[in-house]
């Protein structure tokens, strides 16, 4: 009997020694998988974002006209597209802090130098032939803003283009507010398609 007690004082100590490394291992284990499911959810969103705005693109290059009205149940009327987001975006919630812009823009003909040394070039336009801005709920107005960014595909002459961008106010799902503040707060994703259309009477918005 006298034998067993440094037997038991051994797995005792290791029993303790296993409590221990469960209590650091554990808060460890737990926020690495909790970060790994935030992280899906992110690169889930951004996923969503890229189809929705290429459909968004897809659909209004291949009408022969587009109008500026309603009703908001027709693919010639960009209004729709406004209204058929929420249904795109999900299970984003698109309703909170959604916003999809619609903009077509066409080129110019640049010339620099003088005298013998003129050169032209396509360029495109600063500002929209028009634009659209469309909020979470579906109402769409009037936007003519340039495009900030400087990843347009080169254009050719008399050259047309459509810039659909999908904007969402994107927050973690798991993750405590306080702790992803400090990872960079509420983030804002941003996707953006170009289509040319497939008819040139989409310069003009019809009404």
């Amino acid at each position: 009997m006298r034998r067993a007690w440094p037997a038991r004082a051994f797995m005792r100590a290791q029993q303790g020694v296993a409590a221990i490394e469960a209590a650091l291992v554990l808060p460890i284990m737990v926020f690495f998988i909790v970060g790994i499911v935030e992280l899906y959810q992110y690169y889930r969103a951004d996923a969503i974002m890229t189809r929705a705005s290429f459909s968004v693109a897809d659909g209004l290059a291949m009408q022969p006209d587009l109008h500026a009205g309603g009703p908001c149940n027709l693919t010639d009327h960009v209004c729709t597209y406004g209204a058929i987001m929420p249904e795109l975006m999900r299970p984003v919630d698109y309703a909170q802090g959604g916003t999809l812009q619609i903009r077509l823009f066409t080129t110019q003909e640049k010339t620099t130098g003088s005298g013998k040394n003129i050169t032209s070039q396509t360029v495109w336009k600063t500002s929209p032939e028009w634009g659209r801005t469309c909020n979470g709920a579906g109402t769409c107005s009037s936007f003519t803003g340039a495009y900030q960014g400087t990843d347009m595909p080169a254009p050719n002459k008399d050259d047309t283009i459509l810039v659909v961008e999908v904007i969402q106010e994107y927050e973690p799902f798991m993750i405590s507010s306080r702790f992803w503040q400090a990872l960079g707060g509420k983030k804002t994703l941003k996707s953006t398609s170009f289509y040319r259309p497939r008819f040139d009477d989409l310069k003009t918005l019809q009404n």
